[in-house]
């Protein structure tokens, strides 16, 4: 290798799961995490006790039928819609490894998931749509500091097992987006990430990463929702 090249960190990510796969760390032995919805509650088992949970991810309902002439052909039909952005959390006040989180509305079609802080465990359930595969190319540019991701809007959670999570709802052509004049392309500052829950005293920005770090991604058009970890590596010549 030519001296002036010298050696770099490149972080590459991993995607753990699209669908329901739960991670359990090296030598952790407890059950996976389970979620499971009733109503506008969800119910989460086998949490770290003592521990925080954070759900995130994306509802539609129709709130008004389109209702077109007689004449009118039926695939020309548009309904309205509603879209509702999820985002929560929830700590096991009692240490009996189960805790209930109140949502504002009972979700009939949708995902959600949710993320231990503790162990950096995962669960997630679509609600109304059968499970379907997250897609979008995902990067994180160490050098730039950037999020690059092959969506038009989403909700990015960024977890730190055991210390705490960043989050931001993200738009192509937003004024944060470094990457506005492409089309479904998003790159996105991680300064920009802010603490999830927003402190009262100056934030905390996410400034450094963590070979631990973990990467949850909601699609808020498909409502896929991906799960990546972050890897240091050496770059070989």
């Amino acid at each position: 290798m030519k001296p002036e090249r010298a050696r770099q960190l490149q972080v590459c990510l991993f995607l753990i799961a699209t669908l329901t796969v739960e991670v359990v760390p090296a030598g952790h032995t407890s059950p996976a995490l389970r979620i499971e919805l009733r109503g506008d509650t969800l119910l989460a088992h086998s949490v770290t006790p003592g521990g925080v949970l954070y759900v995130v991810g994306a509802s539609r309902e129709v709130i008004e039928p389109y209702r077109s002439p007689q004449n009118r052909p039926r695939q020309e039909r548009l309904d309205i819609e509603r879209m509702t952005v999820i985002h929560t959390s929830g700590q096991d006040h009692d240490h009996d490894g189960r805790l209930s989180v109140e949502l504002d509305r009972p979700i009939r079609r949708g995902v959600i998931a949710a993320v231990d802080l503790s162990s950096g465990q995962h669960a997630m359930t679509p609600i109304g749509v059968g499970p379907r595969p997250f897609h979008s190319a995902v990067k994180v540019d160490p050098s730039t500091g950037t999020l690059s991701l092959g969506l038009r809007r989403a909700l990015v959670l960024w977890l730190r097992p055991g210390l705490g999570a960043w989050l931001a709802q993200v738009q192509d052509g937003a004024p944060k987006d470094l990457d506005r004049h492409r089309l479904r392309s998003l790159r996105w500052p991680l300064a920009a990430l802010l603490p999830w829950p927003a402190l009262d005293e100056e934030p905390v920005r996410l400034d450094r990463l963590d070979p631990s770090d973990r990467l949850v991604v909601v699609d808020l058009e498909s409502m896929t929702i991906g799960f990546f970890a972050l890897e240091n590596q050496e770059e070989t010549p």
